[in-house]
């Protein structure tokens, strides 16, 4: 009977949603010729202010309809290129579901009211061919809001709690200030510094992939961008803004920024400072501290389908959370105890038809205190045991970033490409913990006092030339790139674990595991050296088929040399935890693909030989006897199969079969304890 009540009662709720928003409002566009006006723009709006509530599209045949809209009045209105704008306050009628305005005829703009027409029609949204541009003026912010607040307000947009953008589903790759980059590749930089009163039109459209613009063939592949255009008089010259708060326990933060901009040149400078928690700018201090940014590095440097496979991709020393056999405790993020931030940095870009340089340096640093209480119970088959933890952590991070790119196209079918990046980074990490394990009567039957004490740093530098050649017949090109990645890490790393055991009348449990005495120092270094490079030469078949084929070959020597120390009194160096690593891969993979593109649909077959060869070698330590080696070739065949289409109403498909291999790293091939 309770099940039949709750579906009862589930079924109706879903019948009430429906019928609060299952109201259409539908119509079809002609000109006084009885054609019709297909892909116009319609727009339904707030009577009382105008304000955009949402838009659509009309088909081909002029037909448009909004469903799911909410019951209330709307002002509608259409716009089209060369004919008047129709306007239409479209009234609620509780007795339909369905408002249909019928045919509406738009009428020619004629000389004489073309000047007022581009007075009164400036519509809020434009769709120009695959382009939504969004009229800044029209969507109203308070003073002193930045653009984030803007794209907030639009249709179409979401901006989550850290700045991530999505426009139309579809997550944004790309922020442009007037067609340009902005502050490198970090889009919250330009949405959060720049005021929303500077921008003038807001643009989203699909971008094409590097690796098409490279090729001039398309791959179906899009990234989706926003470009913000900027008012004249922000242009030229220089505008900054500064923001300052304090609240209780005293709590403060500051902001500001300074933009300065002309036809060929755009300065910017930006720097916040709080202990709120916010760490603004940079908020994955973590990913960058462990080399994630190395990842977005030079990728149009690694041609061919899934850009290079595992061959452009480098670890540090230490990937996952926890060292090997370090047992450092982390904890990073926002939410993790108390933190101080601070961040500045400059950006620098020279654009002009020929030549194109950006750099930018950028630095942060953050200061975590994390205390915590922990009681657990652990409930064996007849009986149980309660822990109680109480643990102290102090946690510094700090980052620079380095980056310097120039493009030089020496004519319309020649371009070289060279950028550099680097960062640096330092860490020291303290942690004391207390733990206690009580039995059922309360007594307290064991103890543990862990002091672990953690200091690292860690360099990465990448730097890679591209050349380009396009041959005069269309679609036909050859490009030439080599890279040298460098990175760098080390960690001395203290470690302390005092385990007792006491006398109690109660029960005394074994714990899982065990638990033992440590008192050593870990200290670790690590280095990577990679030099690679690719070929790329893309052939038209037809005006809908192209081929691709493509070489990539790289080197990397990785280098691990770890040694573990008692502290006692001798220092003695714990072999058995303690190792010299060296190991070499090699990678190479020949591969071709033929790409079909017809309308909105783009097809990729492909296939690729692949070998990567591993010749590790192990010691005791560096100048002992070899202990080990690990040498192995693997080579195999690996398929790629790409798909995607347009779908209508801004919809978009994506699939595809792919399989890529990588070796090891070099953290799984070390052998210790």
């Amino acid at each position: 009977m309770k099940n039949k009540l709750l579906s009862l009662l589930l079924t109706f709720i879903t019948f009430c949603a429906f019928s609060q928003s299952d109201y259409q409002i539908k119509g079809k566009f002609i000109d006084t010729t009885n054609a019709p006006l297909g892909f116009a723009s319609v727009f339904l709006l707030q009577p009382k202010d105008s304000t955009l509530v949402t838009f659509v599209r009309a088909d081909e045949n002029g037909l448009f309809v909004f469903k799911n809209v909410k019951k209330q009045d709307y002002l509608l209105k259409t716009t089209y290129l060369g004919l008047l704008p129709y306007q239409k306050l479209v009234k609620f009628s509780a007795d339909k579901s369905i408002q249909d305005i019928g045919i509406v005829i738009l009428k020619p703009i004629q000389k004489d009211l073309l000047e007022v027409v581009i007075r009164t029609a400036k519509a809020p949204i434009e769709i120009k061919g695959d382009t939504i541009e969004y009229d800044a003026s029209k969507f109203k912010v308070p003073p002193g809001s930045s653009v984030e607040d803007l794209l907030r307000k639009l249709p179409g947009m979401q901006v989550d709690a850290d700045g991530n953008l999505k426009a139309q589903g579809r997550k944004v790759e790309k922020v442009l200030v007037d067609g340009k980059r902005f502050f490198g590749d970090d889009p919250t930089v330009a949405t959060r510094s720049l005021p929303a009163e500077s921008i003038n039109k807001v643009q989203v459209f699909d971008d094409k992939s590097d690796q098409s613009k490279l090729t001039g063939i398309e791959d179906g592949k899009k990234e989706k961008t926003v470009n913000l255009q900027l008012k004249e008089e922000f242009k030229k010259g220089g505008f900054g803004k500064g923001t300052v708060g304090t609240g209780t326990e005293e709590r403060v933060m500051a902001k500001a920024n300074y933009n300065k901009f002309d036809k060929k040149n755009q300065f910017s400078i930006v720097g916040f400072g709080n202990n709120i928690n916010q760490t603004g700018l940079s908020n994955k201090d973590y990913q960058d501290f462990k080399g994630s940014q190395s990842y977005n590095w030079n990728d149009n440097a690694d041609f061919g389908f899934g850009q290079g496979g595992g061959m452009r991709f480098f670890y540090f020393n230490g990937e996952d959370e926890q060292e090997p056999g370090m047992n450092v405790p982390q904890s990073y993020g926002q939410g993790s105890g108390l933190s101080k931030n601070f961040a500045g940095g400059m950006n620098y870009n020279y654009d002009t038809k020929k030549t194109k340089v950006s750099t930018n340096y950028f630095y942060n640093q953050t200061s975590q205190n994390l205390n915590q209480i922990n009681q657990s119970q652990t409930f064996l088959p007849t009986t149980s045991y309660f822990q109680n933890d109480s643990s102290r952590n102090s946690n510094f991070i700090e980052n620079h970033r380095l980056s310097f790119r120039v493009e030089e196209a020496f004519d319309s079918l020649n371009t070289v490409i060279f950028n550099i990046n680097g960062r640096f980074s330092n860490r020291n990490r303290n942690t004391v913990s207390d733990n206690l394990f009580k039995n059922t009567n309360a007594e307290t039957f064991r103890t543990q006092a862990i002091q672990n004490n953690f200091t690292g740093g860690s360099s990465a530098f990448s730097s890679a030339v591209v050349y380009r050649h396009k041959f005069k017949k269309r679609g036909r090109n050859f490009a030439l790139s080599s890279t040298v990645n460098n990175n760098q890490s080390n960690q001395d790393a203290l470690q302390k674990s005092d385990v007792r055991s006491l006398n109690v009348s109660g029960e005394q449990f074994p714990i899982a595991n065990g638990l033992f005495n440590i008192n050593q120092n870990a200290l670790a270094l690590s280095k990577d050296l990679e030099i690679k490079s690719s070929v790329l030469y893309t052939q038209p078949i037809t005006k809908k088929l192209a081929s691709e084929t493509f070489f990539n070959i790289s080197q990397k020597n990785q280098e691990v040399d770890r040694d573990v120390f008692a502290l006692n009194d001798s220092r003695k160096r714990a072999d058995n935890l303690s190792r010299f690593f060296n190991n070499v891969i090699d990678y190479k993979r020949l591969g071709t693909a033929l790409r079909i593109n017809h309308n909105s649909l783009n097809v990729g077959l492909g296939v690729a030989y692949n070998t990567i060869g591993i010749n590790g070698k192990f010691y005791g330590d560096q100048n002992t006897a070899l202990i080990g080696q690990i040498k192995k070739t693997y080579a195999k065949l690996l398929p790629n199969v790409s798909i995607n289409a347009e779908l209508p109403g801004n919809g978009y498909l994506d699939g595809g079969y792919d399989v890529s291999f990588q070796a090891p790293r070099i953290k799984d091939l070390q052998p210790f304890t």
